[in-house]
């Protein structure tokens, strides 16, 4: 019997598309209730404080220009964990 995680993603939370050559490094914001995630997407919970600033920096020239050079792959696209504990890190 395959266990199923159940992840979810509440009010607050970015989410960043991680794989699919048409999506990959797309994000998006919850902006009320919660909604389950499948392994395709990461979920970016911080403080409410820090919220809007990172964000921005996800939106901003700098951090689109960032994804894109992050983003790997020939047929299917994907942004590794390695490049978000990097975003982490500064």
């Amino acid at each position: 019997m395959h266990k199923t995680s159940k992840i979810s993603a509440d009010a607050g939370d970015i989410l960043m598309a991680r794989v699919g050559k048409g999506c990959v490094g797309r994000i998006g914001r919850v902006n009320k209730g919660s909604i389950l995630l499948t392994d395709c997407v990461y979920r970016i919970r911080v403080a409410n404080d820090y919220q809007d600033i990172v964000w921005n920096s996800l939106k901003s020239e700098d951090g689109q220009k960032w994804l894109d050079a992050n983003i790997h792959g020939v047929c299917s696209k994907v942004i590794r964990c390695h490049a978000q504990r990097v975003i982490s890190d500064k």
